[in-house]
């Protein structure tokens, strides 16, 4: 988060205004640490809901695939393979 900070602050100078340091706070603020295997379910604006879990990637440190489900469809997300 201070690295996001400081970028932003930084970056001000050169007329970025796409977001600033409050809404970097109110973002990680939002933030809702998840442990391996536990799922967590967003609801749909319509109906039904879709549900991420975090996995243990096994191959470094804090490594983690997620996989997303909504109803009979999955998705297998690994952003580092």
């Amino acid at each position: 988060r201070v690295f996001i900070e400081d970028a932003v602050m930084s970056l001000r100078e050169f007329g970025f205004d796409l977001f600033t340091v409050r809404d970097i706070h109110d973002a990680f603020a939002m933030v809702q640490p998840l442990k391996y295997s536990q799922e967590k379910q967003f609801p749909l604006k319509k109906d039904g809901v879709v549900t991420a879990t975090p996995y243990a990637a096994g191959h470094m440190i804090g490594g983690t695939f997620w996989c997303i489900q909504r109803e009979t469809e999955m998705l297998l997300y690994a952003v580092d393979f």
